[in-house]
């Protein structure tokens, strides 16, 4: 069969080629279309295959991952909430321990207040300091002392209405006995014929280190029979105890119970003192005490003193009687009378427990000043002059002079006395400047205070002594 040949227009020819490259297109796009079907089938597939072993533990790991991180980002989450949780307890366990710190202070500050009421109403006793000086025996027996016989020794003592007690110990009859008496103390001795009794029989003992207890007459002689010892006790005691500005507490401490007793009682040191070195001071309520501070503060050897106003300068913090070695309760029965024994007890207290001469003169004998003796005094010499009932002394002549109400016609009175009574005028200037002291302005007395200082007791307005 021929073929036959047909020629084509350009036209024709156009819409041929135009139709071949439609068909190009879409057989291109038909392959595309198959390609991602068939990358769909595969993907299909991919999946179908995960259901191996193998893809099964990829999927289990890939899940424990994701389960860790969930894990840690919640126990993340659960420290934090427990963090913020336990910083609240925190703030709130501080605050409840400030809130029990300032309770235990107030508390704190509660018992300090009571502790420091109680301690003014019974102070504690102070405690002993390290070195104290030890007694020592300071007597030097005279040979004519020494003779003395036993019957010679007690009739001495019935001559003198005396009885002693707690040892052989011979009195003396002579100022010269006392071999290495104070040059200073022989001067003022010298005044007088021989010893007191009471003087006869304690300064051996005392000079001996013994406590001793004596029950004696007022007016018979106690404040030089405990004074002349007391300074060589302080010639002693200085050696081993020298006054520093840290510790210028005295080492001789004398008790009395009233502030007329006191003064006498310094009046007596200063007189034996005559410029020895040892100083004394006294102190006693009624009047201002910074300059007894003071004197208290600089140094002092010797201190005699009332109990209330001694120990109202100690509960102050302004007296120390840690050096005290040579105690002495003069007139024990007056200030037991006038209810000064709490304070006794207080200040005794203070002194401490070390080595300690102690000496207790009393005009009675009771049981009261027996028991307190028996506290205070180690193994004493127990020496009583005359009766042991309160009488007044023989010895000593009182007069009564009753006087004009207004002050002057009393003061010039006054002053006549004291010019025919002392010698000197620097006694008589000792004693008006303690009579000053004793009165207010315009020169009017001060009421007399009573029971520990604190009751008034007037004067009779149609008496007056001296």
């Amino acid at each position: 069969m021929s073929v036959k040949k047909v020629k084509k227009s350009k036209k024709d020819k156009k819409g041929d080629e135009a139709g071949t490259a439609l068909s190009l297109m879409q057989t291109t796009t038909g392959k595309k279309k198959k390609s991602k079907k068939e990358n769909a089938k595969k993907r299909k597939l991919a999946e179908a295959s995960d259901g191996t072993p193998a893809a099964a533990d990829k999927k289990k790991k890939k899940k424990k991952k994701k389960n860790a991180e969930g894990g840690d980002k919640k126990s993340k989450k659960k420290e934090s909430v427990k963090k913020s949780e336990g910083g609240d307890k925190n703030t709130k366990k501080e605050k409840k321990e400030k809130k029990e710190k300032k309770e235990k202070k107030g508390k704190k500050g509660k018992k300090e207040k009571k502790e420091k009421k109680e301690k003014k109403e019974t102070p504690e006793p102070t405690a002993a300091p390290a070195a104290r000086a030890k007694r020592v025996h300071l007597y030097e027996e005279h040979p004519e002392v020494t003779a003395f016989s036993a019957e010679q020794c007690a009739a001495h003592r019935s001559e003198m209405d005396m009885v002693c007690t707690g040892g052989e110990i011979n009195p003396i009859t002579k100022f010269e006995h006392i071999t290495n008496m104070p040059l200073s103390c022989k001067k003022f001795v010298s005044q007088f014929e021989k010893p007191s009794p009471i003087q006869a029989q304690a300064w051996p003992a005392l000079l001996m280190g013994r406590d001793v207890v004596g029950i004696a007459k007022t007016g018979s002689g106690k404040t030089l029979g405990f004074m002349m010892p007391a300074y060589l006790h302080l010639q002693q005691s200085l050696i081993q105890q020298p006054m520093t500005k840290k510790n210028p507490g005295p080492l001789v401490l004398v008790l009395a119970p009233t502030r007329e007793l006191a003064m006498q009682t310094a009046a007596v040191c200063t007189a034996v003192d005559d410029n020895s070195g040892m100083t004394c001071h006294c102190i006693y309520g009624g009047v201002d005490k910074w300059p007894q501070v003071q004197a208290l503060q600089n140094g002092l050897h010797i201190c005699v003193a009332t109990p209330g106003r001694l120990l109202g300068l100690i509960r102050e913090g302004k007296c120390s009687l840690a050096r005290v070695t040579y105690l002495v309760l003069d007139e024990a029965d007056r200030m037991l009378d006038m209810g000064f024994e709490p304070d006794i007890r207080a200040i005794v207290g203070h002194i401490g427990d070390g080595p300690r001469q102690t000496l207790l003169f009393s005009a009675t004998w009771p049981e009261s000043i027996q028991k307190l003796g028996n506290e205070f005094v180690n193994e004493p010499y127990f020496i009583k002059i005359g009766s042991e009932e309160l009488t007044t002394n023989s010895d000593v002549t009182q007069v009564v002079e009753v006087t004009d109400e207004r002050s002057f016609v009393k003061d010039k009175r006054l002053i006549e006395l004291l010019q025919l009574y002392h010698k000197t005028k620097k006694e008589q200037d000792d004693h008006l400047r303690a009579v000053q002291e004793g009165r207010g302005e315009g020169g009017a007395p001060h009421p007399r205070q009573g029971v520990r200082g604190r009751q008034h007791q007037q004067r009779p307005d149609s008496i007056r002594t001296h």
